[in-house]
């Protein structure tokens, strides 16, 4: 079971990196071009395009799988560490 933990923290480590990425990436960077149009308020992200982005499957997907992976792997690197005392 520990050498389970361990693979299971290296390869959510890696998905973390791959989604994270990908959230920075759409969500953050990918509005960089709409600032300062009409209607923005001078606001990179608006509730309304989060909203918008919520309601496909694919960024729900991303998003829940962000969040469970980065809790699993939060939670089992505190149980790893704590056998290692």
């Amino acid at each position: 079971s520990g050498l389970l933990a361990v693979v299971f923290q290296r390869l959510t480590g890696v998905a973390l990196v791959v989604l994270l990425g990908i959230h920075t990436g759409v969500l953050h960077l990918g509005n960089l071009g709409k600032i300062g149009q009409p209607g923005r308020g001078g606001h990179t992200i608006l509730f309304r395009d989060i909203a918008y982005r919520l309601q496909m499957v694919l960024w729900r997907v991303v998003d829940g799988s962000l969040l469970g992976f980065t809790v699993f792997h939060g939670f089992n690197g505190i149980r790893l560490a704590s056998a290692m005392l």
